[in-house]
């Protein structure tokens, strides 16, 4: 097996990496997940050019590529006909820990130009969405400018259906 390629660390920070590649190569990003709290964002930025993506556990590979082996997650924008090489776009993958590829530790993204390519990518990460049954309150603390997701699973169709949000303030003690 060939040594595995340099791989750039990628912080989730939501700061952008850009890179400009030249066609048929390859960039390469290391991240890492440390727990199952938190989904991972990935953001692509595209100021020109056409890419693909592939994500893997880096204790699969270092490498994942256009073989597909030991990836988990792709994209293959390039493999859209409609989309304008000169134009600029952005988008998002998005590894949920609910995902039954998903574990916790390091994962390698690549990025592979199908066309000269200028791009930036960014990672952050956000809670997944709390699971709440039907009937069951959740108390949750917030802070400005902060929030959380829930999901819920409603077995059966109900006439009518209510959800209720309370918004409640924790007076100053002093």
């Amino acid at each position: 097996w060939p040594p595995p390629p340099p791989l750039t660390p990628l912080s989730a920070s939501f700061r952008f990496l850009f890179t400009i590649l030249a066609p048929d190569s390859y960039a390469y990003y290391a991240l890492t997940m440390p727990n199952y709290e938190n989904d991972l964002h990935l953001v692509i930025r595209i100021n020109s050019g056409l890419l693909d993506t592939f994500i893997s556990p880096s204790d699969v590979t270092q490498s994942p590529g256009r073989n597909m082996y030991g990836v988990s997650w792709f994209t293959q924008a390039a493999e859209n006909p409609d989309e304008d090489p000169t134009s600029s776009r952005e988008f998002e993958v998005v590894i949920y820990t609910s995902d039954p590829a998903f574990r916790p530790g390091g994962f390698t993204l690549a990025v592979f130009a199908v066309a000269q390519l200028d791009f930036g990518v960014a990672a952050y990460l956000d809670r997944s969405p709390k699971p709440i049954k039907v009937g069951q309150g959740y108390r949750v603390g917030a802070t400005t400018y902060s929030y959380r997701y829930f999901s819920f699973y409603i077995p059966i169709v109900f006439e009518k259906f209510r959800l209720t949000i309370q918004e409640t303030s924790i007076a100053a003690t002093g």
